[in-house]
């Protein structure tokens, strides 16, 4: 259970005065006001592992509780800014925070060859904790061959093209492709996206985001038919993780972006549109009604309802759980005394569909706020 593996993870090294240029400024020490302030904003959907001393940013593994937690991903998260998907899994982080480092600049591979007995004496016990089968092998074939080094000089261009390439290799879904194929497309003004049918997997936040955005900047250039759904994909993502703005980037920023949320929902409420009646009659769009009317003082009521639409009604738990993450965000925002309420829902809804790595996860998390 990965509840379990984080906090022998902290026995084991907390006390442990690691250099930090092995673990790039992340500490396994945490700080726990901070996990309960960013639980009291709505991250109680993220079980943290790691804090950096330097800032109040923390990173954590994003809980979807229909995969078992060694599945999922990993987030760069602040308790007031959103987090950011940034590794598949805890593994894939332990061994690709050092590959981006590395990706930038040849003589820190120089440096990380002539030191890499520590640095793999210090990092594979922590591997191994996490499930790492292998021998820390997708970094430890980068370091030791030259030849797989970025050049002496290297242009912004190239470091994308290459961290592509990494992606791919370590998550190599079709949904994860996708992403990948929008990042480029989307630099084009005139690109107009349709949604997808298949499984977007752990990217599905932000896919989602990135559609509506790209609905909202060309809502009054094509008819309203051609972008409606497309706008209605700002309720379905989970609220606070991965918002996209018109121009996505391939490294997001991770600032406060609820208006990225807002305006594509504003487009699709507004009078002057004539909206399909599969549209209006959607649980979906009753939120976005809901949230178009409060705007930045929304705090999540309609999620809350929503959600249990979507699991008894629809028989989506998984739609459920997006609903009520995306209310723990508002309510964070705006009504955090509600927090405790929502948890509690979500725990209910962990236990129900038998989820219970992610409830196991959640229950520790109610603790801590309380």
């Amino acid at each position: 259970m990965i509840l379990h593996q984080v906090k022998e993870f902290h026995r084991l090294y907390s006390h442990w005065d690691v250099p930090t240029e092995i673990l790039l400024g992340i500490t396994p020490r945490i700080e726990y006001d901070r996990v309960k302030r960013s639980i009291r904003r709505g991250k109680w959907s993220v079980l943290t592992f790691s804090s950096d001393p330097a800032k109040t940013a923390m990173y954590g593994m994003k809980i979807l509780p229909w995969l078992p937690g060694s599945k999922w991903p990993v987030v760069y998260t602040m308790p007031y800014m959103q987090s950011v998907t940034e590794f598949p899994n805890i593994t894939s982080y332990i061994t690709g925070l050092h590959w981006e480092f590395l990706n930038r600049k040849r003589r820190r591979c120089e440096d990380y060859l002539q030191n890499w007995d520590k640095r793999y004496e210090i990092m594979l016990p922590v591997y191994r904790l996490f499930g790492g089968a292998d021998d820390l092998d997708d970094l430890k074939n980068f370091v030791l061959d030259p030849n797989a080094w970025p050049a002496e000089t290297i242009s912004a261009e190239e470091i994308i093209q290459r961290r592509k390439t990494h992606s791919l290799k370590i998550e190599p879904s079709e949904a994860n492709a996708y992403l990948l194929d929008l990042l480029d497309k989307a630099r084009e003004d005139d690109f107009l996206p349709e949604i997808p049918t298949m499984d977007l997997g752990i990217w599905s936040d932000r896919i989602r985001s990135i559609l509506a955005a790209r609905a909202y900047m060309h809502a009054f250039n094509v008819d309203f038919s051609t972008v409606e759904h497309l706008l209605l994909q700002a309720v379905f993502f989970s609220h606070g993780f991965d918002t996209e703005d018109m121009y996505p980037t391939y490294n997001p920023s991770g600032s406060e972006t609820s208006n990225f949320i807002l305006n594509p929902i504003d487009v699709l409420c507004a009078s002057y549109n004539k909206r399909s009646k599969e549209v209006e009659e959607s649980i979906e769009y009753s939120i976005a009604v809901a949230m178009n009317e409060k705007q930045n003082g929304y705090s999540g009521t309609a999620h809350v309802k929503a959600a249990a639409l979507f699991d008894e009604q629809q028989n989506d738990p998984k739609k459920a759980w997006t609903a009520l993450v995306s209310a723990g965000y508002w309510a964070g925002k705006n009504m955090p005394e509600a927090q405790e309420t929502i948890l509690k829902a979500a725990i209910y809804l962990c236990e129900k569909h038998q989820w219970d790595e992610a409830a196991e996860t959640l229950q520790y998390h109610l603790e801590i706020l309380l």
